[in-house]
């Protein structure tokens, strides 16, 4: 076993890295860096440096510096000071987009007892193997103009920035994979989503109606979460139904749990609303409740359980079938339908004016001190 690191070793780090090239990898070793640093004197010496070296450079961070590791915005989202966030800010970072979820084991689906439970909920452990970014947001309207050239959106209405912050919304499951495709492809990453017959997924497959195929797991391309990678991220290690705490009734009225963290049929004015405007969970993420439902990989199955030989490890659903899983409740549903447990679907073809997506990718670099 390797003996861990001084902080004057990842002091080092922090120099060599400053001065050398920027990336993906080289921003994730600064990360792991910081990270490492606990004593408040020497994490403050760091991040001098770090600023005051970023400030006399233009090197372009900006893209692998949106992948934040999930403790630096929880401890936001928390109303704390996260004093690794000024790194962000020296980059001109001002909303980070995709947080670093670490891997773990968590119950999925909810006990018989939670308010607005129903049979396809029934717990399962799960283990989630992967580190993961996740987004922050789901999808937004300025984010898919950017890849595709129509927007689908039925609720544009407002000034055009607006427009742009809300979540894009009546996009197929179809749509919604080729997007993480050409997403990827701006980024210089190798897409995720595959033709069958050999060939990368594009929009032209989407309008066909093409199922796509996976060639990996590892691939770090941005695509759909899994399932359970989203009940993991939405649930930010939170057994509750949301992650405000339970329900208060379940029923069509106004429930006081989820006003401040998600847009449902009580407060948000029958539209999609901008996002960000509420809470974020504990690491980070924002409007993983209401506002849109969020199309995952998976295909539906109502039943969700424990294996009789142990938990579920990086599952990523039946091998077929006729529906695709969506997540998270809606600007358009009650109460009971907004929790973390509860499990929606939709044919992949449909357009939906509640349906959009969070993107999801395999990490590229833990934070493995």
């Amino acid at each position: 076993m390797s003996n861990p690191r001084s902080a004057n070793e990842h002091m080092t780090d922090l120099r060599d890295l400053l001065h050398g090239p920027a990336s993906e990898e080289a921003w994730g070793r600064l990360c792991r860096a910081l990270e490492s640093i606990k004593e408040p004197g020497l994490l403050e010496v760091a991040l001098d440096l770090s600023c005051d070296a970023l400030g006399r450079r233009r090197v372009d961070w900006h893209r692998p510096a949106q992948l934040v590791p999930a403790a630096w915005l929880g401890a936001q989202a928390r109303g704390e000071r996260e004093p690794r966030v000024s790194l962000l800010e020296a980059l001109g970072i001002e909303r980070a987009s995709f947080a670093l979820i670490p891997a773990g084991r968590f119950v999925m689906g909810s006990p018989e007892g939670e308010v607005g439970h129903i049979d396809n909920e029934r717990q399962c452990e799960v283990v989630l193997s992967r580190d993961f970014a996740m987004g922050v947001f789901p999808v937004t309207q300025g984010l898919w103009t950017q890849v595709i050239d129509t927007n689908p959106s039925v609720f544009q209405a407002g000034e055009s920035a607006q427009a742009d912050q809300r979540p894009v919304d009546s996009i197929t499951w179809f749509e919604a994979v080729a997007f993480c495709n050409g997403l990827s492809a701006q980024w210089g990453l190798e897409p995720f989503y595959r033709r069958g017959e050999g060939g990368d997924y594009t929009s032209q497959d989407a309008a066909a109606k093409t199922v796509p195929e996976v060639a990996g797991w590892e691939g770090t391309g941005w695509r759909l979460p899994t399932e359970a990678e989203w009940e993991y991220g939405c649930r930010g290690g939170d057994a509750r139904a949301t992650y405000n705490g339970e329900l208060q009734s379940g029923m069509e009225s106004k429930d006081e749990t989820l006003e401040p963290i998600a847009w449902y049929n009580q407060n948000s004015g029958k539209q999609t609303r901008e996002v960000g405007l509420l809470k974020a969970n504990a690491l980070g993420l924002h409007d993983v409740l209401g506002n849109v439902n969020e199309w995952c990989w998976d295909w539906y199955d109502y039943s969700f359980r424990d294996p009789i030989d142990g938990p579920n490890v990086d599952p990523t659903g039946p091998r077929d079938g006729q529906l695709r899983v969506c997540r998270g409740g809606s600007w358009y549903y009650g109460a009971r339908r907004v929790r973390a447990a509860s499990r929606d679907n939709a044919a992949p073809f449909v357009r939906l004016d509640r349906a959009s997506l969070r993107l999801v990718r395999s990490s590229p670099w833990r934070l493995d001190p």
